[in-house]
This record gives structure tokens, sequence and C-alpha cells, in this order.
């Protein structure tokens, strides 16, 4: 089952239109998303998946078993096979040439390189993980970069009342969807659970209230208390005393760092 993403932004829409777009409610817009999302996007797979089955194979498969449980040795039951068979054959063979059809590397080579993955039959090497930490080498970077300077250092005297900065305006609607669509899908969710693909498919309600919310933020100079968090997820491979540098940061902080780039 794939998700339905249009029932997910209307009824998200609907569930926050009486909320006020304040830092101390984005707890209670989270916990609304999780709930329509649990109702709306399915999780979990098939136990049981046979590529290339339609509904017209499906009816011979259940004929097949049936009549191999009557006898599985009958001319009858054999012929049930091979039709089932070819029918299977076609089914994925048309597929095959489908996919190979809409494969364009110019313009997204994500699934023409994972499709070559896949049929690649060598097995993976496991590399160890590295004992230096990528903080041990931006720490040894800092020490070889200081050093005494025999010029002289121009200091800048700031006029904060008459400078000028993004941030004195409120964020507008078009910074807020060029912040979503930088956004790459298939990233790790951040402490709040909230994966890219959910933020992508929000209703104009939605966004509308997440614009409100950004601009409350910048005028208050206050934030939820979820982005101060970040939520450690360790990489397959990676010793556990080393995940520190694998955190995530949560969705819409990164979505609120982009939008004024």
């Amino acid at each position: 089952m794939k998700a339905r993403w249009p029932e997910y932004s209307q009824v998200l829409d609907e569930e926050i239109a009486n909320l006020a777009p304040t830092p101390s409610n984005y707890h209670i817009f989270v916990e609304s998303l999780r709930k329509i999302s649990r109702r709306y996007i399915p999780r979990g797979c098939r136990q049981h998946y046979i590529p290339g089955l339609s509904n017209a194979s499906r009816d011979t498969l259940e004929q097949y078993e049936q009549l191999f449980a009557e006898d599985p040795f009958s001319d009858q039951t054999i012929t049930c096979g091979t039709a089932l068979m070819t029918a299977l054959s076609e089914a994925r063979e048309k597929k095959w040439i489908e996919t190979l059809d809409r494969m364009d590397m110019s313009h997204s080579s994500k699934i023409a390189w994972n499709l070559i993955k896949k049929l690649d039959g060598d097995p993976k090497l496991s590399k160890a993980p590295a004992n230096v930490t990528p903080n041990q080498v931006a720490n040894q970077l800092l020490l070889n970069g200081k050093f005494n300077s025999k010029r002289q250092k121009t200091k800048i005297k700031r006029l904060i009342p008459t400078e000028n900065t993004n941030f004195q305006k409120s964020f507008t609607m078009k910074e807020l969807n060029n912040g979503i669509n930088t956004m790459k899908n298939g990233k790790a969710a951040g402490n709040d659970d909230m994966c890219v693909e959910q933020i992508k498919n929000v209703g104009p309600g939605t966004k509308e209230w997440i614009l409100k919310l950004f601009n409350v933020c910048r005028e208050t100079f206050q934030i939820p208390k979820l982005w101060r968090k970040s939520k450690a997820l360790l990489k397959p491979g990676k010793i556990q005393s080393l995940r520190k540098a694998t955190d995530p940061y949560p969705s819409f902080a990164i979505c609120l760092s982009s939008t004024k780039d």
C-alpha cells in the first residue's frame, strides 16, 4: 500500500486550523502529525511477495494451489503451473523493459545506480571504523592554523542600529517553499520523528502555520525545545562511542536555516 498524501495533507490542515503557531504549541503539532501519519501512511512490508503477480495471475495461482492440493502430478495441474510461470515471466520482462525505458541518467541517476547496485553480485567488504573521529581532525586543523601573523588585522566597528540584515524582514511563503524543496528525501528524521517526505506533502494550511511559527520565532527570539535537541543514530559499522558525529538535527530546524540562504 502507498501513502495517501491528499488525505494526509487535508486532515492535517483541519487538525491544526485552530492551533496557535507558537513555540510552546510545537509539540502539539508534532503529536497531531504523528497521529495522522499513522492513519494515512502505511508501515511494514509484505511477508509473501511474488514479482509480476497481477490480478489475473493471482486467480491462476489460487487455481494452481487448489489443483496441487488435489493431485500434484495430474496433467491439469502441470498445465496450470506452466501457464502461471509463463504469465509471471512475461510480466517481469515487461516491467524490466519499462524500467530501462524510463531510466534517465542525465536528470536523476539515483534510480539507475540503485538498480546497478542490485544487479551487482559482488559481496561488499566491510570496512573497519576509523580510530580518528571527525572532531579530532577538526581540532587538529584548528591547532595547525594558529600561527603568529606579521600582518596587522583590521578591526571593523559595527554600527548595529544602521546595519541591514535579512532577518529584519518576515519570512515569505516563497522562501519557505524554497527551503522545503532544497531538503533531500530519504534523510534520517530528527528528534521530532518527522521525515522530509512528510514535510514536503503538507497542505497549504499547514505551510501557512509553519510560516507563522517561523516568524514568531524570529520576532520573539524563541524556538521550540525540540529544536535544541538532537537524536543520536548510530550508523552501521560504527563504534558506539563515536556516534556524536552522526547526530541529525530536527527537520524543521534544517528547513528554517535554508530559508534565508
